[in-house]
């Protein structure tokens, strides 16, 4: 199975995951600022080939690249850590969230919608940054 095609939504969702924790790692706390965006992953829970889940901000952690690792290959350590952080009743909802066919055919098709969102998510965040706004900003979910 081939990785998947990283898209403008892909790029916009992933920096607002990042940015919605001020570019630190939610296991570790291991700070990454943007311009060294390597070193810190927008996480998926549910891998991104499910379109269903694929730009659900609750599927997802800013995670630094070793605790990204840790978390893609240990299923018990990624759903133990999932559900420190967002809650057993996200990690249902995201389970079963990942199972609506019909929701990820619309986002498919609705692909450069979500970029223009998520664009705007992040250019919303930053505002809030720059006017002195800490700790985690909540990402408005594409409807």
């Amino acid at each position: 199975m081939g990785a998947c095609k990283i898209l403008p939504a892909d790029t916009w969702f992933s920096k607002c995951v990042r940015y919605r924790t001020e570019w630190t790692c939610e296991r570790c706390g291991g700070y990454s600022p943007e311009d060294k965006r390597m070193g810190l992953h927008c996480a998926h829970t549910v891998r991104r080939g499910n379109w269903s889940t694929r730009f659900d901000p609750n599927n997802c952690l800013s995670l630094c690249n070793g605790c990204h690792r840790q978390y893609d290959g240990d299923y018990d350590f990624m759903r133990n850590l999932f559900v420190k952080i967002r809650g057993e009743g996200m990690w249902r909802i995201i389970q079963e969230k990942k199972n609506d066919l019909n929701l990820g055919r619309q986002m498919k098709r609705e692909k450069k919608e979500i970029a223009v969102h998520f664009r705007a998510e992040y250019e919303r965040m930053d505002r809030l940054r720059m006017n002195g706004f800490t700790g985690l900003i909540e990402i408005q979910v594409y409807a």
